[in-house]
């Protein structure tokens, strides 16, 4: 916890914090969890309640200077806390995070991280995709797909901070983009993350999903296990669901496993996933939307920029990154990739 503390939520001795938490997080262990969060962030602050998110009172909230929404996949008042950083005026007073996925699994994991590694790292990641003409990733399980990112496709660097238009989101460490130009073979033998629920553990290792993609459009899925194979069948009766809606590269190689719930966690494991549905660049960009979204998710990939081999065996290569940018700036790019 000394990670969020410092790094992420930067506590200041006279910070006032309030912690707001969702009603999943009722269980003993949960709660014993909470209380240990109070107590650091206590020890590094002037004040800290910690409270049931009953309801979101913005005039109380600019009490504050530190606003920590904590739930395990819910988004806690999300229509009104977007309203608060719409209306509030510049600079904003509070500081706003959005915390999923809480667990002892988020501390030992994501948030073992601290935040100006992962931003170097993104902002590396970044660069070095935007010289990129065609990227390739593999993986032993028979993935291997060609992707051509657009020169105006949008990044989003999602490492964590707090610009004041959006809500910080954590766990950290991943970029994003959106290109038309997907094509190949993706065997997804990491996990699966989605915007609506999955009934089951959500790793892939022993039943992976095949892709095949042209064109950024699915024309075949398959996989072994029925319940993922139901999901699939009812996931791609939605309009543009089919269609691949983000490019996106974990990067927070603080995660070494996988968990067994559907979760921020996974789809930030180092490496490639493709986010079905839902675009996570603006409508402006892509030209069309979906209402759901589902991350699939590669364990073990190797990825080349133009030939240059910049990730393998859970690792993103700096110095091969840095050549391939050749000193060229990343440029304007989100902050966000949920709300």
């Amino acid at each position: 916890m000394d990670t969020l503390c410092a790094s992420y939520l930067e506590l200041q001795p006279d910070d006032r914090v309030l912690v707001l938490y969702s009603d999943e997080l009722h269980g003993d262990d949960d709660q014993r969890l909470l209380e240990t969060l109070r107590q650091r962030i206590r020890e590094g602050s002037a004040d800290v309640r910690v409270e049931p998110a009953d309801r979101f009172d913005g005039h109380r909230v600019g009490a504050f200077e530190v606003l920590l929404l904590v739930s395990m996949v819910s988004s806690i008042h999300r229509a009104a806390v977007l309203q608060y950083l719409q209306a509030t005026e510049k600079p904003k007073h509070t500081r706003i995070f959005r915390l999923f996925n809480f667990s002892p699994a988020l501390f030992s994991l994501p948030l073992a991280v601290d935040r100006a590694s992962l931003d170097s790292l993104n902002n590396s990641v970044i660069a070095a995709a935007k010289r990129t003409h065609d990227i390739r990733v593999t993986n032993p399980a028979g993935t291997d797909v060609y992707i051509r990112p657009l020169p105006d496709g949008g990044w989003t660097n999602s490492c964590g901070y707090f610009n004041g238009r959006f809500p910080a989101i954590l766990p950290p460490g991943e970029v994003n983009t959106y290109t038309p130009h997907v094509t190949g073979i993706v065997v997804v033998d990491g996990a699966i993350n989605s915007s609506f629920g999955f009934p089951g553990d959500p790793r892939l290792a022993r039943n992976p999903v095949t892709l095949e993609i042209t064109d950024s459009v699915v024309q075949k899925a398959g996989c072994s296990d029925p319940v993922v194979s139901g999901v699939l069948s009812n996931f791609f009766e939605v309009e543009n669901a089919d269609r691949v809606g983000e490019v996106g590269f974990g990067t927070n190689e603080g995660i070494t496993d996988w968990v067994g719930f559907l979760s921020h966690i996974n789809e930030r494991h180092p490496g490639l996933h493709l986010g079905l549905g839902t675009p996570t660049q603006p409508r402006t960009k892509v030209g069309w939307t979906a209402p759901l979204h589902l991350d699939m998710i590669l364990d073990g990939c190797s990825i080349w920029f133009d030939e240059v081999l910049v990730f393998s065996d859970g690792r993103w290569d700096r110095v091969a990154l840095d050549s391939q940018s050749q000193g060229h700036t990343v440029g304007e790019v989100l902050h966000i990739d949920a709300v």
